[in-house]
């Protein structure tokens, strides 16, 4: 029987059993049969005398697959795992396994050598690379955890340590791995897209396109289909890295969901529905492009969308505006709540109140106003000019995933409270012009910048960050979105005026 499957079947058995909602808040999740075999069948060399590493191990799962793949090329002579995780309770299991993996290539006469360190990757190696002495690897495999590092935290020390600067677990696993890896070494790993963008990552793209070439990235159509036993919400892609080898074309690919199989033809991992894509680099990372951002275009239809914004080269910061998070968290400020406006206080705008413009008041569980009181004038704005609002959670299944609405300035009282869950795009905490708003919200609103940000972003939520990081028209071009425009408009109406712009 394959390892890949022994070894699946202990993560069924015990997934009922261990605690998850700890591992989860660990951000670890185990990697299903299917997406381990898929990323083993990725690397490039099995070959000779092996040197393996797979942080973050768990079960196992994916050096059993990595094993039963290597064994199937027949060109494997040694093979030393060293294997990481700092879940006491994995212990047991994951030493199980290594029992497993030993019996299996003994009885193929290849030598093996298995260690399992129940300690921290992330402080162990960043010692270890810090003090320019870390053992190397051929290969690495990895399901890294998915948590936000705390900026005084032990493991942001430990990296900075080790050069590395980063905001999540996985980021930082992924940046030790490629200190960790030999010259031509290949790593393989299942991660959130989060990295593709914003400034928090620029550091870590950086880092991968210095350090390795990109040759293989995969995405799943389905948010949650990769780790469906664990309902996670992250967006991931499975990428493959060879550190040190000059950079040609990445392929790229997608699947609606993880359901890979073994072809009984020649052996070969696939998948009925995959689309596969080989792309010149320069439609990944644009050259000129001083973020290195990542686009991954699964398709000729997603690729015609990235072409298009082309057209859009404008940062927010250039167009002198800005986007913030609605300043009023209502909880810190509930004694100045009120169902209805009075003398001394002003309009308060939840998501409720939005829909392409501004309904208010409204009658439902959301107060309609707040008191100008010494607690919440400091987070009032003036109601002067216009503004563009943007709602902060939508999810990917949403029909659109942008939802923005024109504000005018209109509603009574020298002041207006944004709620928290607004992304509210200013003028230096101000209104602005009322033509630049109405370009602002036909692109805000329109199809091809939706497209584009469902492929552009992997978050859950459309937040401050994100929305500072698209590309915009610049004001010549806002001018041409707004001019006549007269709210409420179509979808129709909304994106002829973008295909007749570009």
């Amino acid at each position: 029987m394959q390892l890949t499957i022994q070894v699946d079947k202990l993560r069924q058995e015990i997934n009922t059993s261990i605690d998850k909602k700890k591992r989860a808040k660990q951000g670890q999740y185990f990697t299903p049969m299917p997406v381990a075999v898929f990323m083993a069948s990725l690397f490039e060399k099995m070959e000779g005398n092996i040197q393996l590493l797979d942080p973050g191990c768990g079960l196992g799962s994916l050096t059993a697959a990595f094993i039963d793949e290597s064994l199937k090329r027949s060109k494997l002579q040694k093979l030393d795992i060293i294997a990481y995780d700092n879940d006491r309770s994995m212990s047991q299991h994951i030493n199980s396994s290594l029992k497993l993996f030993q019996e299996q290539l003994e009885a193929q006469n290849i030598p093996i050598q298995s260690k399992f360190l129940n300690d921290d990757f992330v402080l162990e190696m960043s010692k270890k690379v810090g003090n320019g002495h870390p053992p190397l690897f051929s290969h690495i495999i990895m399901n890294p955890p998915y948590k936000k590092i705390k900026s005084k935290g032990e493991h942001r020390k430990a990296m900075s340590y080790a050069g590395i600067e980063t905001v999540n677990l996985y980021s930082g696993f992924m940046a030790l791995a490629l200190d960790l890896l030999k010259e031509g070494g290949e790593l393989v790993a299942i991660i959130p897209r989060s990295f593709c963008n914003g400034p928090y990552y620029k550091a870590f793209r950086e880092k991968i396109l210095k350090d390795s070439s990109i040759q293989r990235i995969h995405v799943f159509d389905s948010r949650t289909d990769a780790f469906s036993d664990d309902g996670v919400l992250q967006e991931n892609i499975i990428i493959h890295l060879i550190k040190g080898k000059k950079q040609g074309k990445v392929l790229v690919s997608s699947s609606p969901d993880a359901q890979f199989y073994k072809s009984e033809k020649d052996g070969r991992i696939q998948h009925d529905q995959q689309l596969l894509r080989d792309l010149d680099f320069d439609r990944i990372v644009q050259l000129e492009d001083e973020e290195k951002f990542i686009y991954i275009a699964p398709t000729e239809k997603d690729q015609l969308i990235f072409d298009k914004m082309k057209n859009f080269k404008t940062r927010l910061k250039d167009l002198e505006l800005e986007v913030s998070t609605g300043p009023v968290v209502d909880f810190r400020l509930k004694k100045d709540l009120l169902e209805n406006i009075e003398e001394g206080a002003v309009p308060l705008l939840y998501p409720i109140h939005l829909n392409g413009k501004v309904n208010w008041p409204k009658v439902s569980k959301k107060p309609n106003a707040i008191k100008i009181s010494a607690d919440s004038k400091r987070w009032l704005w003036k109601n002067e000019d216009c503004f563009v609002l943007v709602r902060r959670f939508s999810s990917k299944e949403e029909k659109r995933r942008i939802h923005a609405s024109f504000y005018d300035g209109g509603l009574k009282g020298d002041y207006i409270g944004f709620e928290n869950k607004l992304n509210v795009f200013n003028y230096k905490k101000n209104g602005f012009d009322k033509a630049i708003a109405l370009g602002l919200f036909v692109y805000l609103n329109s199809s091809l910048l939706d497209a584009f940000f469902r492929l552009f972003s992997g978050h859950t939520q459309v937040n401050a960050t994100d929305l500072r990081n698209i590309p915009y028209p610049n004001k010549k071009q806002l001018l041409a979105l707004g001019a006549g425009a007269n709210i409420p408009l179509t979808q129709n109406e909304i994106d002829q005026r973008i295909e007749e712009l570009l």
